[in-house]
């Protein structure tokens, strides 16, 4: 994801992962109905502490308590430390932690920001591992989502490993920086072998080259070319376009 928005022009990407095991280590236990564990985990996903603490009664103290922490334990590696002082010590805890911490590790690049956020959870019953949102300036929310969802194939028949993210391409398109268009190459839209090869090859090399489609002439100016292919002695060669 963060070589994604690399490649759309963001030179920084600060990117915020959780994992929903350690909230659901500290609920589990509670005996909450689906209405009351789905209110518990949208408070502790918008980082409501005052919503955690008001579900006292449904939660006890000493676990309201604990899932309040979670919704300020946002930050560098000092979270990390910090959730291993004040958490239980609880072996799905201690995994979902030493897990966030071995990513962090294995992310570290130029330009890339890791953080930590206990109380991003993704999606109500949904992830089942390591979570993520990536964020960069000039955004208030997060261009990108994902986790795990190791678990959402049983419904299917079979669990499997699986992980995916989102990207909200308009936001994506409104905050990129303009990058320069790069000239293409015009080509025949016509079924020979060789002309296949030829286009294939020069997309392998990074050309951006467009078939015309057959009565679209009128709309040459549109697409941004400045070289055609021309079949010439048998071989197809690029050559400048003329203009029209």
């Amino acid at each position: 994801m963060g070589r994604v928005l690399g490649e759309a022009g963001f030179a920084r990407v600060n990117i915020d992962i959780g994992h929903p095991a350690i909230h659901r280590a500290l609920a589990e236990g509670a005996k909450l109905d689906r209405e009351d564990a789905e209110a518990l985990f949208h408070a502790v996903q918008q980082k409501d502490g005052p919503a955690v603490r008001a579900m006292a009664a449904q939660l006890g103290e000493p676990r309201s308590r604990l899932l309040e922490q979670l919704t300020r334990l946002n930050g560098g590696p000092e979270v990390l430390a910090r959730a291993r002082e004040i958490l239980p010590k609880d072996a799905a805890i201690a995994e979902a932690l030493a897990a966030l911490e071995l990513l962090a590790k294995e992310l570290a690049a130029p330009g890339l920001e890791i953080s930590f956020d206990l109380a991003e959870l993704g999606g109500f019953n949904y992830e089942s591992g390591v979570v993520f949102a990536a964020f960069a300036a000039g955004s208030p929310d997060a261009l990108a989502r994902g986790g795990r969802y190791d678990e959402v194939g049983r419904s299917f028949g079979r669990a499997r490993p699986a992980t995916g993210f989102t990207i909200d391409l308009r936001r994506l398109a409104a905050l990129a920086p303009p990058t320069p268009r790069r000239a293409a190459i015009l080509a025949p839209c016509v079924a020979d072998a060789s002309l296949e090869s030829a286009v294939t090859k020069l997309r392998e090399a990074g050309e951006i080259v467009i078939a015309e489609l057959p009565g679209h002439r009128a709309a040459r100016a549109e697409l941004g070319c400045d070289r055609t292919l021309e079949s010439k002695d048998g071989r197809w060669q690029v050559v400048p376009l003329k203009g029209e």
